[in-house]
């Protein structure tokens, strides 16, 4: 993999590039854009996890995943929980298989019993 490609947690300031990567690509949807992370935490109590790839300061994927602990829904990490899709965005295999590494490492630091990413096809 390249060495110019990092994983990043989004912080404030990166809000409105992440935003904007959604937008243009066509698996984004109003559901991926970083203002959801409030509603999940503040509202809805789940901790997120929001991260991207970037290269030379350019998004090149994003991915944002919730921690649902329940009896319904067990002890999950889901991208986009309660739509029907919403996982990876990336603009090259590379990004996505970095995203898809680093959401394993988050489910193995958190002891998920499963992670759910919602992807529409198998690379987005």
């Amino acid at each position: 993999m390249s060495n110019s490609l990092k994983v990043r947690k989004l912080a404030s300031q990166d809000v409105p590039a992440w935003n904007g990567f959604v937008s243009c690509c066509p698996h984004g949807t109003f559901f991926h854009c970083a203002e959801w992370r409030e509603v999940f935490e503040g509202s809805l109590g789940h901790a997120t996890h929001y991260f991207f790839v970037e290269a030379g300061g350019e998004i090149r994927g994003v991915l944002l995943l919730v921690h649902i602990r329940s009896r319904i829904f067990n002890n999950v990490l889901a991208s986009l929980p309660f739509r029907a899709y919403g996982g990876i965005l990336a603009a090259d295999a590379e990004a996505a298989s970095l995203l898809e590494s680093e959401a394993r490492t988050i489910g193995d630091e958190l002891g998920v019993d499963f992670i759910e990413i919602r992807n529409r096809d198998e690379a987005q």
